[in-house]
């Protein structure tokens, strides 16, 4: 009989418990599956269930599989944060060439620079 991978076993707990399941519960039951699993191996099991298809990250480091919900499930609000971002970033858009305003200028840094403007007029 063939050997489970690390990522059978959780796809296989996952299936078993029907409902979004925390990283640390599917690592607990991959090591008592696979007791010969090294505990050095968490952060590649990691990585791996973040790539494997069958997987996907509800937040909260909650885990489900991803057939059970649809595209605009998974992904409608980021494309929702990445229009926030943009409406921001353009609100706080500044032209490199525009002159700062006085009032935002310290009078200490006003007095150096007509100090600096009066030195390069002699």
């Amino acid at each position: 009989m063939a050997k489970k991978s690390m990522l059978d076993v959780a796809h296989e707990f996952v299936v078993a418990r029907g409902e979004p399941v925390s990283f640390n519960d599917i690592w607990h039951e991959v090591l008592k599956e696979l007791p010969e699993t090294s505990i050095d191996r968490k952060s590649r099991f990691y990585t791996n269930l973040t790539l494997d298809g069958r997987f996907v990250a509800l937040g909260g480091n909650m885990w489900d599989l991803r057939i059970k919900y649809s595209f605009k499930e998974l992904y409608d609000d980021v494309r929702g944060v990445f229009r926030e971002v943009e409406d921001i970033e353009e609100e706080k858009e500044i032209d490199p060439f525009e002159e700062p305003e006085e009032e935002l200028l310290g009078e200490e840094i006003e007095e150096e620079i007509g100090d600096i403007e009066l030195k390069e007029e002699e």
